[in-house]
């Protein structure tokens, strides 16, 4: 039996590989977009609706702030809206916001331009 050789893996370059930080954000997105889905599935996001609307006004905004894709989503579907604009609406954000989350690698900073110097 022969084997074929195989390359040799080389590792990918710091430069091409994303920032920890982006990978750890887009992991925290994905967790909370199944907590969201898991919510749906247990008839739970009215609760978490109803509890977020009951905080006092600067608490509720903050927790916009802070939840903004998942309440925006929550929002949609607890509304009245047709079943599919309901469904779109959420799965358009799940696509942005994981979209917008994916962990890229990080782009090379421009070196400073250095100071125009004046003649003598």
């Amino acid at each position: 039996m022969t084997t074929t050789p195989t390359a040799p893996s080389t590792p990918t370059p710091a430069a091409e590989r994303p920032p920890v930080a982006s990978v750890v954000w887009f992991a925290f997105m994905t967790a909370m977009w199944l907590l969201f889905a898991v919510l749906l599935a247990t008839g739970a996001l009215d609760d978490v609706q109803r509890a977020v609307r009951d905080q006092p006004a600067v608490v509720e905004g903050l927790l916009w702030v802070l939840g903004l894709p998942w309440l925006l989503a929550t929002a949609a579907w607890e509304s009245s809206w047709a079943l599919e604009a309901r469904v779109a609406v959420v799965a358009a954000l799940v696509l942005a916001w994981s979209w917008l989350s994916w962990p890229r690698p990080a782009r090379p900073r421009p070196a400073p331009h250095e100071p125009a110097s004046s003649g003598p």
